[in-house]
């Protein structure tokens, strides 16, 4: 397993931010100075999170199926042990929250067309993920607890 690289504070900061956009919106608009992005690049920032947000919502709570008690921020090893996801999938989840960290957390912002490729994943990622909790919730009489019998 990987040691978190964040701070404690940064830790704190993504408990209490996780899945709600005003919340997301008030932390950018408090660390984020205008003069060190463009425009573009602030837009990009705020497309990539209008579609991370929901992604990590839903990650949110479908990794709470198996850990009621947590709260906050999802945990990749959840995530995985739930055997819900492909490899690719989780590989695809990790990415796109490495973004979401340095766009947090970072100073320096990567590239606006970097940005706009991860919001592209996201969205899909987020369509795809949509299609598959809808058809588990639809299912969940009697298989409730068939993934986590297998683990």
């Amino acid at each position: 397993m990987k040691k978190d690289r964040r701070t404690i504070s940064q830790q704190i900061i993504d408990q209490i931010i996780s899945g709600n956009e005003k919340r997301y919106q008030c932390y950018q608009e408090l660390r984020t100075e205008p003069e060190t992005a463009s425009p573009e690049t602030l837009q990009a920032v705020n497309q990539f999170l209008e579609e991370w947000v929901p992604l990590e919502r839903l990650l949110n709570k479908t990794a709470r199926r198996t850990s009621p008690r947590s709260r906050g921020a999802f945990n990749i090893n959840t995530l995985k042990r739930m055997d819900l996801f492909d490899k690719e999938m989780i590989n695809q989840i990790v990415q796109l929250r490495k973004l979401r960290n340095v766009l947090i957390h970072d100073i320096e912002l990567p590239d606006q067309a970097q940005i706009l490729r991860c919001t592209e994943e996201a969205k899909a990622l987020l369509a795809q993920l949509t299609g598959q909790h809808d058809a588990m919730a639809d299912g969940e009489n009697g298989e409730k607890n068939s993934h986590a019998e297998n683990a």
